[in-house]
């Protein structure tokens, strides 16, 4: 508690000693008897020095308090009353958290020092700023495979969120990106921060989604034939938008949507094309010859019998060739006293009339041979055609048998009409004609020679 150097006390700790006062006499003086003090020595009192703290931000270093006591020796201890914000060890805090939090410095006294009284100071914890780290969008295609963004935040254990300004473009889920549609779009990147940190500035970067590039696939065209039926078109786009066609040369094929219309023989150009649309480029067009061939036609024939002479009283004569088609014959007046009118000649009179019958075809049947007939225009009155023949006929009028006298002149057919042109009768080299079964009424008798022809009246009783 305390020393005594000659009559110097020296203190050495709180607490009480009994100070001792003596004399021991000496040759004239007996020894005095002592006389006893209680010196008390009580504790000294201490002060904390602690100053104010400084704000800090979430996220900042740790750092040591340096209060101080003014008892020699002692050292300060610290407690944080919120340790979500701040963690003292030994002298050392260690941030948490954003928020506040006291710290307390206190010395609790020793032997010679009684406890200091605490002193307190509020830290601050500020949200610590973060900053979001985004880089620019290389252009995409439309049609390209999703992709994730890669933006990032300093801030520790945080995520960044997205948004797309065009969601006709691109949509965002978490932070996969969906292509939409050719265009344009803004992407937004944000993080709203949390306990500790403030939101970060929102980064934006463009997306630009180009027209996706397309084929067209159309493969080469089989050769066709006229006559074929109609058929359709088979080409695709790899958009799947749809392809349009068009034809070089309508008189061979006509196109209506994908339908092909064969008209003719010949070659044409298919084109397929495809003009995009707002995702899609225009396509190249894609070109096809079609070839289109003649159809193997059936040949024909037509069958045009020789026509016997006609008399000009008759008046007319229906023609009745015929096509081994079926098809229609057409005739045709080549020369002659004649006229035509629907396949039936009007004679004008007297000379030889030349017909020409002719079929065209169609489309399953090539064009006939034309054959043609000639006949003679004659006269009931009768007459001598290349000068006169010295023949005669008789009795006229005849009742039963017609005799032909012929003067030396060689007959070769003998032919008997009736006043129509009707043939009744036709014999070979004769004298005499049965006409006994013949009705009553007027006939006409051909008589022809090597070279010459004579046709005269008679009449049957």
């Amino acid at each position: 508690v305390a020393t005594i150097s000659g009559n110097t006390v020296t203190i050495r700790g709180a607490g009480s000693t009994t100070i001792t006062a003596s004399q021991a006499g000496d040759a004239a003086y007996s020894t005095a008897s002592d006389v006893e003090q209680v010196l008390i020595v009580n504790k000294a009192i201490q002060t904390i020095t602690f100053t104010a703290l400084d704000d800090v931000s979430f996220g900042a270093d740790n750092f040591d308090l340096s209060a101080t006591t003014d008892a020699s020796g002692l050292s300060v201890s610290y407690l944080s009353s919120d340790e979500s914000v701040a963690t003292v060890s030994g002298s050392t805090v260690t941030i948490v958290g954003a928020g506040s939090t006291t710290i307390t410095a206190s010395q609790v006294g020793d032997a010679t020092f009684s406890a200091a009284s605490d002193v307190e100071q509020v830290l601050t914890v500020n949200k610590a700023i973060q900053t979001i780290t985004f880089a620019a969008l290389d252009d995409i295609s439309f049609g390209a495979d999703d992709f994730d963004l890669s933006a990032t935040t300093d801030a520790i254990g945080l995520s960044v969120s997205y948004s797309s300004s065009d969601e006709s473009v691109a949509i965002v889920s978490g932070g996969t990106v969906t292509i939409v549609g050719a265009g344009s779009t803004v992407i937004n990147a944000s993080q709203s921060g949390d306990d500790s940190y403030n939101a970060a500035s929102a980064v934006e970067q463009a997306l630009t989604v180009n027209k996706a590039t397309q084929t067209i696939t159309f493969e080469a065209l089989v050769e066709v034939t006229l006559g074929d039926a109609n058929f359709d078109l088979l080409a695709s786009a790899s958009s799947e938008l749809e392809v349009s066609f068009i034809s070089s040369d309508e008189s061979v094929a006509t196109i209506s949507g994908n339908a092909v219309t064969i008209v003719g023989e010949g070659v044409t150009t298919i084109t397929a094309s495809q003009t995009g649309d707002n995702n899609y480029e225009t396509a190249a067009d894609v070109a096809q010859d079609l070839t289109v061939k003649a159809k193997a036609l059936s040949s024909q024939s037509i069958t045009f019998d020789a026509i016997e002479d006609q008399f000009l009283e008759a008046g007319t004569l229906a023609l009745t060739a015929m096509a081994s088609s079926g098809l229609d014959v057409s005739y045709e007046i080549v020369s002659g006293p004649a006229t035509l009118s629907d396949n039936v000649i009007k004679f004008t009179g007297l000379g030889e009339v030349l017909v020409n019958a002719s079929q065209i075809g169609n489309d399953n049947f090539s064009p006939a041979d034309p054959v043609e007939q000639a006949f003679e225009v004659i006269t009931v009155t009768g007459r001598a055609e290349f000068g006169e023949l010295k023949i005669s006929t008789y009795p006229n009028p005849v009742l039963n048998m017609l005799r032909i006298s012929a003067n030396g002149q060689k007959i070769i057919q003998v032919h008997l009409f009736d006043l129509n042109g009707q043939l009744i009768i036709s014999k070979g080299s004769v004298g005499e004609l049965d006409v006994s079964r013949l009705k009553a009424g007027q006939y006409v008798i051909r008589i022809s020679t090597d070279d010459k022809v004579l046709t005269q009246k008679i009449i049957k009783q």
